[in-house]
């Protein structure tokens, strides 16, 4: 009982040492990536453990040097095993004794275990289970009571009874928790370094996005400044011939329409109407245009009395029995009042457009309070559209009806919608062939 309990004491001195080697090493930064300075705590470790051994006879000791060299070698290769095992040597050399051979066998036996092991295992980045390295454990020890044959005959048989169970049952078991530990602390170590490796990495993109950034934010400027120069063109250089078409024509059918044939009369009016419509076209863009370019004034706003001004414009006087317009009382929202004011007057051209060919056209327009935005809804009872293509209604140009039917250019709804994300707001629509359509928008609330 009191070898054992000797045998456990040194057991535990050099397992307690073997962590504190492993946090001390890993605390020398510029030198943590050399197996020589982990193999020197770890040899250190084994020498305070030799310092302590457990005595069987005079000159035949035992300790955990094995341990120590072996889980070295496992963890950090043949250098660290083989540094440790050379101080163990020198120590035991220099203790003398009729077993001093079979300490120094005991040693090399331990940093050539860890170095088989570390190149099947650690080299390789496999992770090895509680009872791999168990079973690592007891190879090394199996080696180490084969080395007690080399002692002299009449010890071996007190040795291998007094010492042989102890090393197959505990020092496999004192591997295994140094082992654990220490795998514990340079899986934390990894996690550590990965994470530096992560942040440097995210360092990198970042700066790499900002130089992103910084191109795009470039070439940006650059095709705002084109597109300046490209409206001032249409606004100047394109519309000033389509006046003059438009001007020359209007004097041709006022000063020469006696004597023209009804045909020419007929084409003149043609090419009036189309100058007006690519008129109307090149005005649409500009607007687009400004509105990318431009910065909401924001205030409160009252819709009604906006809607009411609006409805006051586009109705035509002749058409006020026959359109029915039911409007709630409308809660106010935040925007520009110019924008906001052509996103109603541009709904409304439209539900009165497109239900100019019923008998009595109805329009609805209601307003409700949501959690942080006001949603509006304009519904008609005109012509409708179908849903399958809802989604190119507010593209530039895109119509869904033909001109000969209504009147158009396509640019309404798509400058309704770029207004509405200047505000941060939404739009959607909703409706079906020849019977009506809503369209339903919001604002902030404030």
């Amino acid at each position: 009982m009191n070898m054992f309990l000797k045998i456990l004491f040194n057991i535990g001195t050099i397992t307690s040492f073997g962590v504190i080697s492993i946090l001390i090493s890993f605390h020398q930064k510029t030198q943590r990536k050399i197996p020589a300075i982990h193999g020197f705590f770890y040899g250190l470790g084994a020498v305070i453990g030799m310092l302590q051994p457990v005595v069987l006879k005079p000159g035949v000791i035992f300790d955990g040097r094995s341990i120590l060299i072996s889980i070295a070698g496992l963890f950090f290769g043949p250098i660290a095993a083989f540094v440790a095992a050379s101080m163990a040597i020198s120590l035991r050399l220099f203790q003398g004794g009729p077993g001093v051979w079979v300490g120094c066998l005991t040693a090399l036996i331990s940093a050539i275990f860890g170095t088989l092991f570390y190149v099947r295992y650690t080299y390789k980045d496999k992770q090895m289970s509680t009872f791999q390295i168990y079973l690592f454990g007891l190879w090394v020890h199996l080696g180490v009571i084969a080395c007690f044959l080399a002692l002299p005959r009449d010890v071996v048989k007190d040795t291998l009874v007094n010492i042989g169970p102890s090393m197959i049952l505990m020092y496999p078991l004192a591997t295994v928790l140094l082992g654990k530990i220490i795998a514990l602390i340079l899986s934390k170590k990894q996690i550590m370094k990965d994470l530096e490796r992560s942040k440097k990495q995210l360092e990198d993109l970042n700066h790499q996005l900002d130089e992103k950034v910084r191109e795009r934010t470039k070439d940006l400027e650059e095709s705002n400044a084109s597109l300046e120069a490209f409206s001032y063109s249409v606004s100047h250089d394109l519309r000033a011939p389509l006046r003059a078409i438009q001007g020359f024509s209007a004097i041709l059918l006022e000063d020469y329409g006696s004597v023209l044939t009804e045909e020419g009369v007929h084409l003149l009016s043609i090419i009036q109407k189309n100058t007006s419509k690519m008129d109307a076209l090149i005005k649409g863009i500009l607007s687009i245009s400004r509105i990318t370019k431009s910065k909401p004034e924001k205030t409160t706003l009252k819709m009604k009395t906006i809607v009411e001004q609006c409805l006051q414009e586009i109705v035509p006087k002749e058409d006020l029995k026959r359109i029915r317009v039911h409007m709630e009382d409308l809660p106010p929202a935040w925007g520009d009042p110019v924008l906001v004011r052509q996103v109603w007057w541009n709904l409304l051209d439209n539900a009165i457009k497109f239900s100019s060919k019923k008998p009595q056209s109805t329009i609805t327009i209601t307003g409700t309070v949501l959690d942080s935005s006001v949603e509006y809804s304009i519904k008609d009872n005109g012509v409708g559209f179908d849903e399958a293509y809802k989604d190119k209604l507010f593209n530039l140009f895109q119509q869904l009806h033909s001109p000969d039917e209504f009147d158009g250019t396509g640019i309404g709804l798509a400058l309704v919608k770029r207004i509405l994300q200047k505000h941060g707001g939404t739009i959607r629509a909703k409706g079906s062939l020849h019977d009506g359509a809503e369209f339903i928008f919001t604002l902030p609330e404030e």
